[in-house]
């Protein structure tokens, strides 16, 4: 079958494109000109711009949500054409009624677990697939064949209800998209939908944070397995709690979180896949079994990824783009590099998150030793703002700082002209010093200019 991808360098969408071309259809697409860090998924495959018409032997049309009201010329050409057109979630939704589909979601990890689970099922040679908003460094795309499949299950406008899911990871429950969440309750609610719509005798793995809230929920669907976790336990309907040994003692107490959720979530589709039951004994036989392949764990692209080092200076890419995960990145950091800076460049994404959650972000990025703030990125979603957030962010994180005595930063600086942005920032960095871009943006771009003027 000969498949279009309408923004095919996106993140979840160059996974997709990757996982059916391997799977052996004819893979083409259009987006930007500029590179972004999932270029290495896109590999061979003829990438045109958004303003070319779409190819005439196209079978089927997949677009990014983001594009989904834009006039896109090959959107419009599909139309006219009659061809059949799904959206990213649309077309996983096919995908999971035709697998055993399992997601991994919640509000933050989802990516690092569902990854990390990837490598762990690949390992053994485990007979499925994988799909998420990323990819393993010097590895191979984990095979499509096989009738499994692990997807990353965003919430955002509900996406992940869509899915058929035999079972479900939910990493933890926090306020985010604020331009589709009015509140907190409303993505609870979400949640709540997406937990009861698990298939009969289906599974849920969550964080021991949420586990009174899920199981509140689970009251009405007694055929589902409820597994609580933490960063070195876990236990099943609320029975026990078996520890989970021998996992990094380097990593952050969220990473370590994430490592066992992916763990369990590899042991649960082992038992599934062998008709065997879902209890205690039998998932800790098969985690130990499987925790040998932790100690392997390779980097996930654009999280806490070195892409360059120079002068003594390791620059690294995260995406981190909420307060939270912005905390896990520096947490992380300062216990790899406990003697080492920590220079932050923070593009914010979207100025509807930016806005909502001002004073988080603020306290966030103050943990950091040095901090410079760009522009907020220009999002496919366009909800822009009349007032410059950027500098509101930055006046936050002084008063954060030097008011509060909060936080470590020495220097909180906005970055007005991003032209000049890697100059300014390459002449702030010294021997020793961690820099970090951070964000959902196109920031990653800036680290080949700051070592071109270290």
């Amino acid at each position: 079958m000969n498949i279009y991808f309408v923004g095919i360098k996106g993140t979840g969408m160059s996974h997709l494109a990757s996982f059916l071309k391997k799977g052996g259809h004819n893979i083409s697409g259009c987006d930007v000109i500029e590179d972004f860090f999932t270029a290495p998924l896109l590999t061979g495959i003829k990438i045109y711009s958004f303003s070319d018409h779409l190819p005439l032997d196209i079978d089927v049309v997949i677009y990014s949500s983001a594009y989904e009201h834009k006039n896109v010329t090959a959107l419009l050409d599909a139309n006219e054409r009659g061809i059949k057109s799904y959206s990213y979630p649309e077309f996983l939704a096919l995908l999971s009624k035709s697998s055993h589909t399992y997601g991994v979601s919640g509000t933050h990890g989802k990516t690092t677990t569902t990854a990390y689970a990837t490598y762990i099922l690949k390992s053994i040679n485990f007979n499925g697939g994988s799909i998420y908003g990323s990819f393993l460094l010097n590895s191979d795309i984990y095979n499509n064949s096989g009738k499994n499949l692990l997807i990353e299950a965003c919430e955002y406008k509900d996406h992940f209800n869509l899915y058929s899911l035999d079972g479900l990871v939910i990493t933890n429950i926090e306020y985010d998209h604020p331009d589709y969440f009015s509140s907190l309750e409303d993505v609870k609610s979400a949640f709540h939908k997406r937990v009861l719509g698990i298939n009969q005798n289906g599974f849920v793995i969550c964080h021991k944070s949420i586990y009174s809230l899920v199981s509140s929920w689970l009251l009405e669907r007694c055929d589902i397995k409820l597994i609580a976790y933490s960063d070195s336990t876990f236990k099943i309907n609320g029975e026990g709690e078996y520890e989970v040994s021998g996992i990094n003692s380097e990593m952050s107490i969220n990473i370590k979180a994430d490592v066992v959720a992916a763990l369990l979530i590899s042991a649960l589709m082992l038992l599934k896949e062998n008709n065997l039951e879902i209890n205690c004994s039998n998932i800790l036989e098969i985690v130990n079994s499987l925790k040998k392949y932790v100690l392997t764990l390779p980097t996930v692209a654009s999280r806490s990824e070195v892409v360059a080092e120079k002068n003594n200076i390791k620059l690294i890419c995260d995406y981190a783009h909420h307060p939270t995960e912005i905390k896990t990145c520096i947490d992380n950091i300062r216990k790899k590099y406990p003697s080492s800076r920590v220079v932050v460049v923070f593009m914010p994404h979207t100025a509807s998150r930016t806005k909502a959650l001002m004073n988080d972000f603020a306290s966030s990025l103050a943990l950091a030793d040095c901090i410079f703030v760009q522009d907020v990125y220009s999002s496919a979603r366009d909800d822009r703002s009349k007032e410059n957030l950027s500098r509101v962010l930055v006046k936050n994180i002084e008063k954060k700082v030097f008011r509060s005595l909060y936080g470590k930063a020495s220097q909180v600086v906005y970055l007005e002209d991003n032209d000049m942005a890697s100059q300014i920032i390459a002449a702030s960095l010294l021997s020793g010093d961690i820099c970090i871009t951070m964000g959902a943006g196109d920031n990653r771009k800036l680290i080949k200019r700051i070592v071109d003027f270290l």
